[in-house]
C-alpha cells in the first residue's frame, strides 16, 4: 500500500525529486503504523469503561475505525489509511479485546464479521459495475490486452514462487515449519481479492490519470482476481486431494 501510493504521487507529478520520495515514504510507512497505535489506545481505554452495553461496544469500535482512517487519508496528517487500520486491528488483537466485557464479545465478532463481507461484496459490485460499464461502452481494451491478462497470471504465479522460496529458510526456522506439500498449496492457493480492486479503483476513478491507463489498470486487477477465483480456487481441492 506505501508503495502504491508512492508510486501514484510519482505519476502524477507530486514527487518530483529523491528528498520528496524519501520524505513521503518515511511519512506514510512510519506515520500510518503510529496513528494506529494511538487511536487503538484510546478505543481500548474507552472500552474498558464500558459493562454490559454490547451496543456501546460495538459503537466504539465503529466510530474508532472510521475516525482512524479519516484522519488518515482526510486531514493534513496525509498518511496510509490502510496501514493505519492494520495497526489499529492489530493493537486492538492484542491489548483490546483483554478491555471487552465477556457479554459483549460476541457481538462485537457477529457486526464486525457482517461488516467486513459486506464491503468486500460492495467492493467486487463496484469493480464489477465499473468494468461493465467500460465494456458495454468505448473501451480502450484490445484482444492484445486479453492476452496479455492471461500472461501476467502466470508470471504473478511464478513471482508468488519467488517470494515464497525467498521467505522459504525464515518460515522454517519461526517454529511452525513448512511440508513440501504446504509449500505447494502456499504457492498456488494464492487469490487475489478485495484489497487488490480497491487499489484499482483508486486508480480507475482518478481523472488525473490517462483514460488507457485507468482501463488497463481496472482490467488486469479483475482478471487477475477472477482467474486466481475461477482456475486457482476451483481446483486447489483436487490439488490438496492429489497431494
Amino acid at each position: 500500500m506505501v508503495f502504491f501510493m508512492l508510486f501514484m504521487s510519482l505519476v502524477k507529478g507530486e514527487s518530483t525529486t529523491a528528498l520528496d520520495v524519501i520524505t513521503n515514504f518515511v511519512r506514510v510507512s512510519i506515520g500510518g503504523p503510529l496513528l494506529g497505535l494511538v487511536i487503538g489506545f484510546l478505543v481500548s481505554f474507552w472500552m474498558k469503561k464500558i459493562i454490559r452495553d454490547a451496543v456501546l461496544s460495538v459503537n466504539i469500535t465503529f466510530i474508532g475505525a472510521f475516525l482512524c482512517f479519516y484522519i488518515a487519508e482526510f486531514t493534513w496528517v496525509k498518511v496510509s489509511g490502510i496501514l493505519s487500520i492494520v495497526c489499529l486491528g492489530l493493537y486492538f488483537s492484542a491489548v483490546g479485546k483483554r478491555k471487552i466485557y465477556p457479554e459483549s464479545e460476541h457481538a462485537l465478532h457477529n457486526v464486525w464479521a457482517s461488516i467486513q463481507y459486506g464491503s468486500e461484496t460492495l467492493i467486487f459490485m463496484l469493480t464489477g459495475i465499473v468494468v461493465g460499464i467500460s465494456m458495454v461502452g468505448t473501451s480502450t481494451i484490445t484482444t492484445l490486452d486479453w492476452i496479455r491478462m492471461f500472461i501476467f497470471w502466470f508470471l504473478m504465479i511464478i513471482s508468488r514462487i519467488i517470494m515464497v522460496l525467498t521467505f522459504y529458510p525464515l518460515i522454517i526456522r519461526s517454529g511452525y515449519g513448512i511440508t513440501s506439500k504446504e509449500l505447494v498449496v502456499l504457492i498456488y492457493g494464492g487469490l487475489r481479492g478485495a484489497l487488490g480492486m480497491c487499489l484499482s479503483l483508486f486508480v480507475g476513478v482518478d481523472p488525473d490519470l490517462n483514460i488507457r491507463f485507468r482501463e488497463l489498470t481496472v482490467f488486469y486487477m479483475c482478471g487477475m482476481a477472477m482467474l486466481t477465483i475461477v482456475v486457482n480456487g476451483l481446483t486447489c481441492n483436487k490439488l490438496v486431494n492429489y497431494l
